[in-house]
């Protein structure tokens, strides 16, 4: 895939667009809700008034246009235009940016026949600041990886799930200040920052078009096969599999088939790159739930792990040395964002017990 500057600093503008930090009026004893948080923030090593240079923001304001909706649709015609079977109606549904900081996506029908897919910034969001924080060379600081990640996982999780004192103010300010943001240094890692999160930003809208596709909109349907779990994802199902689990673990699979077609196209594909990038998708928002469950101490089947290790093993059959490559990443992971994901757990949890 080719992108010009233009379509570059579309992408950039949409990630910019609003405020990623808060302003000096916003950190007041109301706003930030109470010392501990500043505590632990400070502790983490995460307080920072770094600010968007202006210069920087005016030129990519002048790229604005579409918008982040117009920067989806572009990459959904990518998709389809790879995958010619795809129905006219994954081909034409609306493209809607939601921002109620909802970590899902979704595609819906009213009162016509029309499918609408409905895109939260917040995840999108959230993919971005995750890979800022992944390729993050700074080895200490505001702007490590394990600073990054921290605040980053902190401030959806709050955002997500505010303490009940906070829920009123839901929607409506940033409960918890997002982590610092400064631009790419050069522009080798503004390219892999944009590489990482497409394949990122290609799959969530890949996941939407598999529901329209598998008929999950039909209030009739049913499943027209017996889902195959491996035990590393059944064991997380608890309560057993219903109706919405099985849609969900469908689209995935039906997602990573398309994806991994389109990307198929070039010259240079690597297969074991596009599936790694997209197993690392995965595993944010298994951090993220994790997170969120670990503090409000939910119980029961746990589906997003149950995805997350079924979309694991789905992606072992595109190649022999998926499955090594696929490990090999994990624990590259697992040592490098991982710490992240408990500190994230301890601010959170602190959080949530703190009534101010």
């Amino acid at each position: 895939m080719i992108m010009n500057d233009a379509d570059i600093a579309r992408l950039f503008a949409a990630r910019v667009a609003q405020p990623l930090l808060m302003t000096k009026e916003d950190q007041t004893s109301e706003n930030i809700i109470n010392s501990t948080r500043l505590q632990h923030y400070r502790k983490a090593g995460l307080f920072a008034s770094h600010l968007l240079d202006k210069e920087i923001a005016d030129q990519i304001a002048a790229y604005a246009v579409p918008g982040l909706s117009g920067w989806l649709g572009k990459l959904r015609q990518m998709l389809v235009d790879a995958n010619p079977t795809l129905s006219n109606a994954s081909r034409q549904a609306p493209i809607i940016i939601v921002e109620s900081y909802d970590r899902y996506t979704s595609v819906k029908k009213f009162t016509t026949d029309e499918a609408y897919i409905f895109v939260d910034n917040g995840l999108i969001l959230f993919l971005w600041q995750m890979n800022k924080a992944y390729l993050s060379i700074e080895p200490s600081g505001v702007h490590s990886t394990h600073a990054l990640a921290t605040a980053t996982l902190a401030h959806h999780a709050v955002q997500l799930k505010p303490p009940a004192w906070a829920e009123a103010r839901r929607n409506t300010q940033r409960l918890f200040p997002p982590p610092p943001y400064r631009p790419p240094q050069n522009r080798d890692s503004f390219d892999l920052l944009l590489g990482l999160t497409i394949h990122h930003e290609l799959f969530v809208m890949a996941h939407e078009i598999a529901h329209i596709e598998l008929g999950h909109l039909d209030p009739n349907w049913k499943p027209s096969a017996k889902i195959e779990l491996p035990l590393t994802a059944s064991t997380f199902l608890e309560n057993g599999l219903d109706l919405n689990a099985i849609k969900e673990f469908e689209a995935d699979e039906l997602a990573l088939d398309l994806v991994v077609k389109f990307l198929g196209q070039g010259l240079d594909y690597n297969i074991e790159a596009t599936i790694v990038y997209l197993f690392q998708f995965s595993r944010y928002l298994l951090y993220l739930e994790m997170v969120l469950r670990e503090c409000n101490d939910i119980g029961g089947s746990f589906v997003w792990a149950a995805r997350h290790f079924y979309l694991r093993d789905r992606m072992s059959k595109y190649d022999k040395n998926i499955g090594s490559a696929i490990v090999n990443h994990s624990e590259f992971l697992e040592e490098k964002l991982e710490p992240a994901m408990y500190e994230a757990t301890e601010l959170y949890c602190d959080i949530l017990n703190k009534d101010p």
